[in-house]
């Protein structure tokens, strides 16, 4: 019952100072006290209790709401900072990688070069190995030693001959003793004779003087004759000499020939690991560059994933948490002391539009007709709703404000976990790319094993012919000197024997005076008679012993000259042997100039393999580090993408879709209804195009529901004409794929018309499109129907119908009101399973559910998402959203 006048108006001056200090002192928990006398409140003080609690409701409410995303924020900026600082550190280890295998291709390159030049050497081993077995093997040492063994045989004939010589020397000797005797005996004779024997003593001092010529010219014979044999020993000894030293020498051309025959085999087993090297270090230097372009695109993806990780780091979404906390914290919410709430009285028309401001309808006031004392009360009920209105906006634009930092926050997310996913599986190409080079690094460091082995035989088997050819060089000087000697002995032979020519003539010609003054005797010893007979024995023993002598040089000068035949033949042999050892000598040069460029490439190319071996087990060393490190890489990354793709983020996602619907419980003038309103007259419109096209048969509610996504390729794609120009298309189809259902064509051309009408209506509103439960587009606004130029980014932006957006969040907004049944259902999922987990797919009481999500479309950038079910028949086919901007509330 109503209380008196002086009553009411005391009433309502104390609700309207109760209210006016809620709103200045911002204390929900200051009590109403009305005036003494009343216990309890009228109808007006109840609705205005209730009012003021419907508003404490709805801060504690927002309160609650950005209390429920603070342990995801927090969660989230833990996240970033550990993502953050993993990028970093796997960036670095990708551009570590990223230097080594740049110094892996310059070394590749080296590798290429020593190859080319190893297989170079290979060539220039095999053909100074050939060429020294041809020059050892024909370096005519059997020749040589052939004219030796003549000289030394002519030699051996020389000096049985000279000692033939000795014998007729000492016969000459013995006569020219004998005519001395013979010489004295006549002396003695012709002293007996007297007078007449003058001219015995005559011929017989002659016959003793000749005597004695002969006999000094057979001690200079004698003399020579010695001479001459020690030449010819000299001779034999010298020829001996130079014969052992030519054997030693044809033992050590033996020796260079078989060492050099041993290298010469051994140049093919040298010469196929070099080509194995050789095609290995092709393949790498091919490879390495394209897996070094490779590390480059997954270090700048790496440095990418950095700015993403920063760029959601400086998303300050704890400072906006605290600001919105700060502001629902300045008004304190606890209980507040007041009367009972009473029951709604509907006999006060007052009472009654309060209650309705309470239940959302903030110009319930506007036309209420007021009683005495009431007016007050209206004035600060409006005051009190009016700041609280104000309060609610601005609450709600904050909380927008952390929404749309939410939806950068969740690109930069998005942006990381596809930069992960594709570092990944760049990472694992790359690594298998890398596993095969170092592979192949391990195959180049066995091949320059095997070179080295090859390599240290080659060596070793050098080493026989480097001794041999030393010692041939010895054994060559012993022979060339020994040639020198017998040339010298030859020379002196000959000019001995010339000497005993000369020598002989003169006992020949003493030999024939002689005999003339033993002719003489004979005539003088028939003079004398009987008296000369002893003288005519003696002039007949002279004449024998001239004609002896005469015989005895005959004999000697018939030796002489045999010597002197020998002499020239060893003449003749020597310089045969001079000439063969000059060109042994000159072949031997030859051999050893090939020999030592022989051994020289040998030993360049040792150093060569040991050079390529470090290179290549360099290679494997590093290739083995990079392996280890790429996987202590991608398990960091699977890490890092473990966070980047935590769903729990979603809940962040949330925080603006709860607080728009909330606030959709009371109308706060916002742009945020508007669009709603409209969505909802829109979606019916929708609804009836499904069932205009059932009813009229071209498709069967069944068709609605179909999830058999059909890719557009081919001649399919012809059919798209219809909506644009795809003379652009390819015939592998579109990138991203477009995809045909049962039922799109039916009815997008009443979908596109619905979205192109009411797209200009709101300048709030850039996008709407309709998709089914899987974020199949089958309509969408016309700037996202532009013709296919076939540029991925222009494509990826202005053709956008009849392809999927079914990350995480565009599958909550194509799913909305379905309930728990739909949560965490994958991409495409069969209308059937939707039905089998107990979804709503049912229109309840001619409710349409809807939602509000701040996102970032793939473009980057931040919407607010309005997503309303649609219906045909009823029954759940897809969901309109209605993409506007996100600043505004």
């Amino acid at each position: 019952m109503r209380v008196s006048g002086v009553a009411a108006l005391a009433v309502g001056d104390a609700i309207a100072d109760w209210l006016d200090c809620l709103v200045r002192e911002r204390d929900f928990g200051l009590p109403l006290t009305l005036p003494e006398g009343l216990e309890e409140a009228g109808p007006v003080a109840g609705a205005c209790l209730r009012l003021v609690y419907a508003f404490r409701s709805d801060l504690q409410r927002y309160d609650t709401i950005i209390a429920s995303a603070g342990e995801s924020i927090k969660r989230n900026r833990e996240q970033i900072k550990q993502a953050l600082a993993d990028t970093k550190d796997y960036t670095s280890s990708i551009r570590h990688a990223l230097s080594t295998l740049a110094e892996a291709r310059a070394a590749s390159g080296r590798v290429a070069s020593q190859t080319d030049a190893l297989e170079h050497e290979a060539l220039v081993v095999r053909e100074a190995s050939q060429g020294a077995v041809v020059e050892v093997s024909s370096g005519g040492i059997d020749e040589l030693l052939e004219s030796i063994i003549s000289v030394k045989t002519a030699g051996a004939a020389l000096t049985e001959t000279s000692g033939g010589l000795a014998v007729f020397v000492d016969g000459i000797a013995r006569i020219s003793r004998r005519a001395a005797l013979l010489s004295r005996s006549a002396l003695i004779e012709a002293a007996h004779l007297g007078s007449e024997g003058q001219g015995f003593g005559i011929v017989a001092t002659e016959v003793r003087t000749l005597a004695e010529s002969t006999k000094a010219s057979v001690r200079d014979v004698s003399t020579i004759a010695g001479r001459l044999a020690t030449s010819t020993r000299q001779v034999v000894a010298a020829t001996a000499q130079a014969l052992a030293a030519a054997q030693k020498l044809r033992i050590d051309t033996a020796s260079i020939s078989e060492g050099v025959k041993g290298i010469d085999a051994l140049v093919p087993a040298f010469a196929e690991p070099v080509d194995v090297i050789g095609a290995i270090a092709n393949e790498q230097e091919a490879a390495l560059p394209a897996l070094v372009l490779n590390f480059e695109q997954i270090a700048d993806l790496a440095e990418a994933t950095v700015r993403a990780a920063e760029d959601a780091s400086a998303i300050d979404l704890d400072s906006m948490f605290a600001s919105v906390q700060s502001l629902l914290g300045s008004y304190r919410t606890g209980r507040f002391h007041a009367p009972a709430l009473g029951t709604r009285d509907d006999s006060s028309t007052l009472a009654q539009a309060i209650d309705r401001v309470a239940e959302g309808d903030t110009g319930a006031l506007a036309d209420v007709q007021c009683e005495p004392g009431d007016e007050r009360v209206v004035e600060a009920v409006e005051r009190f709703v009016s700041t609280l209105i104000a309060l609610e906006r601005e609450t709600l634009a904050s909380i927008t404000r952390i929404a749309v930092a939410v939806g950068r926050n969740s690109f930069a997310w998005k942006t990381i976990a596809a930069n992960l996913a594709r570092l990944k599986e760049l990472l694992n190409a790359s690594r298998l790319a890398l596993g095969e080079s170092r592979d192949a690094a391990a195959s180049l460091s066995a091949a320059s094993q095997a070179i080295q082995r090859v390599a240290s035989d080659l060596r070793s088997t050098a080493e026989l012919p480097s001794s041999a050819l030393a010692s041939s060089v010895v054994s060559l000087e012993r022979v060339r000197d020994n040639v020198n000697h017998v040339h010298e002995f030859v020379t002196e032979m000959s000019s001995s024997l010339e000497r005993v020519g000369a020598i002989l003539s003169l006992v020949d010609e003493i030999s024939s005076e002689t005999n003339l003054l033993a002719l003489n005797a004979s005539i003088e010893a028939a003079h004398a008679g009987n008296a000369g007979l002893g003288f005519s024995v003696i002039a007949g023993e002279i004449r024998k012993l001239a004609d002896n002598t005469h015989v005895a040089t005959n004999e000697v000068g018939g030796v002489i000259e045999t010597i002197s035949r020998a002499g020239e033949g060893m003449r003749a042999g020597m310089l045969a042997s001079a000439e063969r050892t000059a060109e042994v000598e000159g072949r031997a040069r030859q051999v050893e100039s090939v020999v030592d460029r022989l051994l020289t490439t040998i030993a360049s190319t040792v150093d060569r393999t040991q050079d390529l071996a470090a290179l290549a087990n360099q290679h494997v060393t590093e290739f083995d580090g990079l392996l280890r490190e790429l996987d202590t890489t991608a398990a960091a990354i699977d890490a890092s993408a473990a966070a980047a793709t935590d769903s729990r983020r979603l809940e962040l996602a949330n925080i603006g879709r709860a607080a728009h619907e909330f606030a959709a419980q009371r109308r706060l003038g916002t742009v945020a209804e508007r669009i709603r309103e409209l969505g909802m007259t829109l979606a019916g419109e929708m609804d009836a195009v499904f069932d205009a096209a059932i009813d009229s048969r071209a498709v069967t509610f069944n068709d609605c529901t179909d999830t058999d996504y059909v890719q557009i390729t081919g001649a399919r794609i012809a059919d798209l004409s219809r909506l644009f120009n795809v003379s652009k298309v390819p015939a592998s189809g579109f990138d991203p794929p477009k995809f045909a259902t049962r039922y799109d064509r039916a009815v997008e051309a009443g979908i596109n018309a619905i979205i192109d009408r009411w797209v200009p209506v709101n300048a709030s509103i850039k996008a709407m499109f309709a998709v089914d439960l899987n974020g199949y587009c089958f309509g969408h606004y016309k700037e996202c129907r532009h013709d296919w130029t076939g540029d991925y980014l222009t494509d990826l932006n202005n053709n956008r119908i009849k392809r999927f957006f079914e990350d995480a969040l565009s599958l909550r907004c194509s799913r909305v009101g379905l309930g728990a049944g739909a949560d965490n259902r994958p991409g495409r999922t069969p209308y059937s399973e939707f039905e089998r987990a107990g979804c709503a797919l049912t229109r309840a009481h001619n409710q349409r559910p809807w939602a509000i999500y701040t996102y970032a479309r793939d473009t980057g950038i931040v919407y607010n998402d309005l997503s309303l079910a649609l219906f045909a028949a009823d029954r759940r086919v897809g969901t309109i959203r209605i993409i506007y901007d996100a600043d505004v509330v």
